[in-house]
C-alpha cells in the first residue's frame, strides 16, 4: 500500500533536541496503490525500492515476489521468484503507468544461481548514463536462523537504461572485499 507522508507541523520547525525524533503522519493513497495491481499475474512482492532513471521513469526493485501461474490470480496458485522489477512512466503514481519484469518461467528477473539468489538493495542511475544496481546474495540455510543468510553483495550495471528492460543486459561488477562479517546494507 503506498502512503502520503508529511510532517505534521504546518510552520518551520523549532531545532529538534537531543534524542528527539520528527513527527510525521500517514495516510492511505488507494488512487496510488492501484498503479501495483495493473498487471494481473503480479501479485505482489516484500520489499521495493525505486531509483529515479530520469525523464519522467521510475524503476522499481522488489524481492520475493508472488507471479499468478493461473488465469485465477491467485496467490495460493502463484510461484514465488527472489526479485522482480518494474518501470513506471509519470512521476505521479495515481496516474502513472508501470510495467513489469520477471523472466519466464517464472523466475527472478536477476537470474539465480545454484545455491544462492539475489534481493534488491538499491540503485543509482548517473545522470546520462549507466545504471547501476546493487543486490544482496543470498544463500539458504535449512535448520538455521530464518532458513537463508546473507553471504555478500554484488552490483550490476546497465548500460541502456533508458531502453525497456527487456533489451537490458546487467553485467555484474567486480566488487570490493568487506572485512569477514561485514556486508552492505545487510539486516
Amino acid at each position: 500500500m503506498l502512503v502520503a507522508c508529511a510532517p505534521m507541523r504546518t510552520s518551520a520547525p523549532a531545532p529538534l533536541k537531543a534524542g528527539e525524533l520528527p513527527q510525521f503522519s500517514a495516510s492511505a493513497w488507494p488512487e496510488a496503490d492501484l498503479l501495483f495491481h495493473r498487471d494481473p499475474h503480479w501479485l505482489g512482492a516484500d520489499a521495493a525500492f525505486s531509483v529515479d532513471l530520469g525523464k519522467g521513469r521510475v524503476l522499481w526493485l522488489f524481492g520475493d515476489t508472488f507471479i499468478a501461474k493461473s488465469e485465477l490470480h491467485l496467490r495460493r496458485e502463484s510461484q514465488m521468484v527472489r526479485n522482480t522489477i518494474a518501470v513506471q512512466s509519470g512521476l505521479d503514481p495515481s496516474r502513472a503507468q508501470i510495467e513489469f519484469f520477471w523472466k519466464a518461467g517464472p523466475a527472478s528477473w536477476l537470474a539465480d544461481r545454484p545455491q544462492e539468489w539475489f534481493w534488491p538493495l538499491h540503485g543509482v542511475r548517473i545522470p546520462g548514463g549507466p545504471l547501476i544496481l546493487f543486490w544482496s546474495r543470498v544463500r539458504e540455510t535449512p535448520g538455521e536462523g530464518l532458513g537463508f543468510r546473507a553471504t555478500g553483495w554484488t552490483a550490476v550495471i546497465i548500460d541502456n537504461p533508458d531502453d525497456s528492460p527487456n533489451q537490458w543486459n546487467p553485467r555484474e561488477l567486480a566488487a570490493p572485499p568487506f572485512p569477514a562479517g561485514i556486508l552492505p546494507a545487510q539486516g
